[in-house]
C-alpha cells in the first residue's frame, strides 16, 4: 500500500508532525495546515477517499495491526491430545491454541482465529 502520510520529528517529542506526501512534487510533504490552505481539491479528495475506504472496514487500527500479524506465518504447537484415539501429537496452533489439520489437508490456517502456519 502506498502511504499518503509520513511522521515528522519536528523537536516536540510525543507532537510530532503527520505531513501528506506527493510524490509528484519536487518538495514532497505538506503539513496538514499546508494541504488545508493551498492543497488542491484532488489532493483532498484523495486524502478523504482513503480515511473513509479506512472507515468503511470497521476495524481499528489495533485490528488491522493483528489481522497483519496473523498473515505472518508462524509454526504450530504439538500437544498430546488424551482424549484421541492414537498417541501421536496433534497440530495446535500458536495462537489461540485450537487443533489445525496438516499440511496434506491444505490447511494453511488455523480455522478458529485465522492465523497463517508454517509447516516446515
Amino acid at each position: 500500500m502506498k502511504r499518503l502520510t509520513a511522521r515528522i520529528d519536528n523537536g516536540l517529542g510525543d507532537y510530532d508532525e503527520i505531513c501528506f506526501i506527493n510524490p509528484n512534487d519536487p518538495e514532497g510533504a505538506y503539513s496538514l495546515d499546508d494541504i488545508v490552505r493551498h492543497g488542491s481539491y484532488e489532493t483532498k479528495l484523495a486524502i478523504a477517499e482513503r480515511l473513509a475506504a479506512y472507515e468503511d472496514t470497521g476495524l481499528t487500527p489495533e485490528q488491522v495491526q493483528e489481522l497483519k500479524e496473523k498473515q505472518i506465518p508462524k509454526p504450530p504447537e504439538y500437544e498430546y491430545i488424551p482424549q484421541y484415539k492414537y498417541a501421536s501429537p496433534t497440530a495446535i496452533c500458536p495462537i489461540c491454541k485450537g487443533i489445525v489439520e496438516s499440511p496434506l489437508m491444505n490447511d494453511d490456517y488455523c480455522r478458529d482465529c485465522g492465523q497463517a502456519i508454517d509447516w516446515e
